[in-house]
């Protein structure tokens, strides 16, 4: 006796003289009663203009001493305990 898969194509179950054999030929994909038409990927965009570099900001050398002053200025008010 022969059973076909009918959820299944390509699957079969074999029954003779008390032993049962089962067996597999397919592609894994379940019966469909439609067609299946997988549908086109969308189409790909161009890439974007690149922005313009630009160098890295630098601050001028006036403002790091006056930052390099002020932090010195905060540093003396406050207390440090080395012992």
């Amino acid at each position: 006796m022969v059973a076909k898969s009918l959820w299944w194509p390509g699957a079969f179950n074999f029954y003779q003289n008390q032993r049962t054999l089962q067996f597999y030929v397919g592609n894994g994909l379940k019966h469909e009663e439609q067609t299946y038409y997988p549908i086109n990927p969308p189409l790909m965009l161009d890439d974007r203009e690149e922005l313009e570099c630009w160098d890295e900001f630098e601050p001028p050398e006036e403002y790091i001493e006056y930052l390099h002053m002020k932090e010195g200025f905060a540093m003396e008010g406050m207390e440090m305990d080395d012992e």
